[in-house]
């Protein structure tokens, strides 16, 4: 089983984990998403990953829904806003995710 920091302790991910371990301890913990690929790839544990990298790493999902789903913001400083450079980058950033919508969606 693969665990944050206690910092993350606050993410849903994490608050599945704690529960998910009822009082055992964490083995080994991962502050990365793909140093968590890469030890749940290698067989070393299970891990809390987004489906898009699960997927993408040939990883087999064991309990689809976790309740552990996030909102994104994009957010920028007031003083960029009239930035139209900052405004460009946002605005493709905003079409980039509703392109993939469908790849960064559950299975």
């Amino acid at each position: 089983m693969w665990g944050g920091r206690e910092t993350h302790q606050h993410l849903p991910a994490a608050q599945w984990i704690t529960r998910t371990l009822r009082g055992r301890p964490c083995k080994v913990e991962a502050n990365t998403l793909v140093a968590q690929v890469s030890a749940v790839s290698a067989g070393l544990g299970l891990g809390v990953l987004p489906h898009f990298m699960a997927r993408a790493s040939g990883l087999q999902c064991l309990q689809p829904e976790i309740g552990a789903d996030q909102t994104l913001w994009l957010v920028m400083h007031s003083d960029l806003a009239g930035s139209r450079r900052v405004r460009v980058l946002a605005d493709h950033l905003i079409a980039l995710f509703a392109d993939h919508q469908d790849r960064l969606a559950m299975p």
